[in-house]
């Protein structure tokens, strides 16, 4: 399982490379980030972003 979350996130990656510079390519990319995550029981919206690191939501 670890060998897959890898190559997603590779995949992801190259996908957010190639959509910086179209947002609305961005969006999509974004959406099926979400969507992935989701169907492999990571739900991202209760994360966030700190100085930190990924946290969960306060």
């Amino acid at each position: 399982m670890a060998k897959a979350h890898y190559q997603q996130t590779i995949l992801v990656s190259v996908a957010l490379d190639a959509a910086m510079s179209d947002p609305t390519h961005l969006e999509q990319v974004k959406a099926a980030v979400r969507q992935g995550a989701s169907a492999s029981g990571i739900h991202l919206e209760v994360f966030e972003m700190t100085e930190a690191g990924v946290v969960l939501k306060q």
